[in-house]
């Protein structure tokens, strides 16, 4: 079986998961209920909700992580970078889609992307997070935030070490 694909609507149950296929692929589910997901797989629908429709799916929070790499944590943490940085954004955004930015020049792995889901998923609550000029829906800020691209009104977060 091959990965869903940009913009293709799932139905997985695992909430780490979930936050992988939306943020990473650009797949569109949610974190459902128990049998949810597998009654919206038998009969091929998903709820018109949540991270499957588009106004749902744009940056609310932005990240600015740029203070992190300036202090070398990357380097300095290697392996605990990632998972620790997406438990702290999940914890931060709960249920906001947060927005990254200043670590795009890292290049992070897909398995140091799929850390960084899997503590996201367990500590917040949105199913999705953009990483400027990393995620697909997240080539520049302004795409990320989507009707709110000029960031008006949108919280700024600088995390610093």
């Amino acid at each position: 079986p091959s990965a869903p694909r940009l913009g293709e609507h799932v139905a997985w149950g695992e909430s780490n998961a979930v936050v992988f296929a939306n943020s990473v692929l650009g797949a569109r589910t949610l974190k459902y209920a128990d049998y949810l997901d597998i009654c919206a797989a038998l009969v091929g629908r998903a709820p018109a909700a949540g991270a499957h429709l588009d106004q749902h799916r744009h940056a609310t929070l932005v990240l600015d992580a740029s203070a992190l790499v300036a202090a070398g944590l990357p380097a300095a943490s290697a392996d605990a970078f990632w998972p620790t940085l997406g438990y702290a954004c999940g914890n931060l955004a709960q249920t906001r889609v947060p927005a990254l930015t200043g670590i795009a020049h890292l290049r992070p792995t897909r398995d140091e992307l799929k850390a960084f889901a899997a503590a996201f998923g367990t500590s917040g609550a949105a199913a999705l997070f953009h990483i400027v000029g990393v995620t697909p829906e997240a080539a520049d800020l302004q795409t990320a935030l989507g009707a709110a691209g000029s960031g008006e009104g949108v919280e700024t977060l600088r995390l610093s070490p």
